[in-house]
């Protein structure tokens, strides 16, 4: 059969490159169904005029990902497994924003969806060999390990973590810290033991979106502040913390989920200055500050002086592995009573094993040893993509600038439907995440995070390029869009 497909010489991706990713776009969407016979190697390089090795590599780059498999004497097809995961979610339902969450973990199941959507590390980096080895030296505890650990988590993690905790100057005690399944069940059990249905709370605007889902499962009303460059609109602040009384403010200053930003020192000074003046409870959400690539952020809010009342919360999914699941929250004694009750009432206790492992990779320097190996990889991807960004995107697209964390937020004016270019990229075996997931209030620009955790930079820029190329497709549809759409434009490259 003949292949649709376009070359073009001066793209900075390698020709095989172009080739792949093209048939891969085509089997991710269904147009070529499993059991399609691709082309020869001799006739696709004669009709693209290409050598048969361009070709060649293109198929092995393919058929090691699973998407095609030859057989001697008859050729190559694509294969069966290659449609059972071709679309992880059903792009023929209406786009609506509470889905993406969902849409985004079977996304990053798919093997054969190139996931920017997912703000987690490199599975391939994380520490097996390091953790793994001391299982073997747990053994003799088994006994005490194999039942029902502390509510409070393991008492070893918990002296840990106050140590971890005292590294980054916040003072710190065993007794103030509780383990949980993760930073998500910290932030869960801290909305429920402060909130009730119909408060309020104040959170930056966009925000990480499991916490807009867990506020409006708890029917909790957001209050929204805009993120600038370098954090939260001090003045929208005050206003909101004057005249609305939020139950507290949930803040991420430290590579901000999704925009990337890091907040200045001046800003967190500042935010604990309002929420003491007006007597509200900050929560920080700090589960990125150790992914900094050009220096160390500021110091936490709750290292600050006069920061009793800052309830921090941190984790290991982003740093360690997603799957990891082991997160925290230290807070002040009477808060951490009620901590502890909601956490009695939701699932007992965490899985003693998993948590002593965390304490031993905390406590003999495993920890330090891996961020330092990490740190250089993740600050290349960081790179890679600020590159493919500047090759491959329209003058009339923005993005942040991130010097920590895994987030790239873009920014353009909005010229898709809702949810569309969304669906279009994961048709075309691209996962982006939808910026109307992470707004509270409908905006009239359009918005998509990308991270680069994940991916290789070649493989990011792969996925760069076939968005870039579906922008400019969707804005030459405007009568005189390109001279508008840059005038537009929120910055000059």
């Amino acid at each position: 059969m003949s292949l649709y497909l376009q070359i073009t010489r001066k793209n900075n991706l390698a020709i095989y490159r172009q080739v792949a990713e093209q048939i891969r776009a085509q089997i991710n969407t269904g147009r070529l169904p499993s059991g399609t016979r691709l082309p020869t190697v001799r006739s696709l390089s004669a009709e693209l005029g290409v050598t048969p090795l361009t070709v060649h590599n293109a198929y092995n780059e393919l058929q090691a990902d699973g998407l095609i498999e030859s057989v001697v004497g008859r050729g190559t097809y694509v294969s069966d497994e290659a449609q059972r995961d071709a679309m992880p979610v059903d792009t023929d339902q209406p786009f609506h924003p509470d889905n993406i969450l969902g849409d985004i973990l079977h996304i990053m199941r798919a093997r054969h969806v190139r996931s920017m959507a997912v703000a987690i590390p490199d599975p391939d980096l994380a520490p097996i060999d390091e953790i793994w080895g001391r299982v073997n030296q747990l053994r003799s505890e088994w006994i005490n390990l194999s039942g029902y650990g502390e509510i409070e988590g393991d008492g070893k993690l918990r002296a840990a973590l106050t140590l971890w905790l005292e590294d980054r100057g916040v003072k710190a005690a065993p007794s103030r810290v509780l383990v949980t399944n993760g930073a998500m069940q910290a932030l869960n059990i801290v909305t429920r033991a402060l909130t009730k249905p119909g408060d309020s709370v104040l959170t930056e605007e966009p925000t990480f979106l499991g916490y807009r889902h867990l506020l409006k499962t708890q029917r909790i009303r957001p209050l929204t502040v805009p993120v600038l460059p370098d954090g939260p609109d001090i003045t929208r602040l005050e206003q909101i913390l004057k005249s609305e009384k939020p139950r507290f403010y949930y803040t991420i200053p430290a590579f901000q989920n999704p925009t990337g930003v890091c907040f200045s020192a001046e800003k967190r000074q500042a935010i604990l200055d309002l929420c003491r003046k007006y007597g509200t409870q900050i929560v920080e959400d700090d589960v990125y500050s150790d992914l900094y690539y050009d220096q160390p952020p500021p110091a936490a809010i709750a290292a600050l002086p006069h920061s009793q009342h800052v309830i921090y919360l941190g984790g290991f999914s982003k740093t360690i592995m997603s799957g990891l699941r082991l997160g925290f929250i230290h807070a002040s004694p009477p808060l951490m009573r009620k901590f502890v009750a909601l956490r009695r009432v939701s699932d007992l206790s965490g899985a003693p094993m998993v948590q002593r492992l965390l304490a031993e990779f905390l406590n003999d320097g495993g920890f330090k040893r891996h961020m330092r190996r990490v740190r250089p990889i993740y600050q290349q991807r960081r790179n890679g993509m600020h590159d493919g960004l500047n090759r491959f995107m329209p003058s009339f697209v923005n993005w942040s600038r991130p010097t920590g964390g895994f987030c790239y937020w873009l920014d353009m004016p909005r010229i898709f439907a809702p949810g569309a270019l969304y669906q279009l990229a994961l048709e075309n075996g691209i996962g982006i995440a939808a910026g109307e997931a992470f707004f509270t209030h409908d905006t009239q620009r359009e918005h998509f995070r990308l991270s680069f955790g994940n991916l290789t930079t070649e493989a990011q820029q792969a996925g760069i390029e076939q968005l870039g190329r579906m922008i400019r497709e969707q804005a030459s549809k405007r009568p005189g869009a390109d001279g508008q759409l840059k005038e537009i434009a929120l910055t000059d490259r």
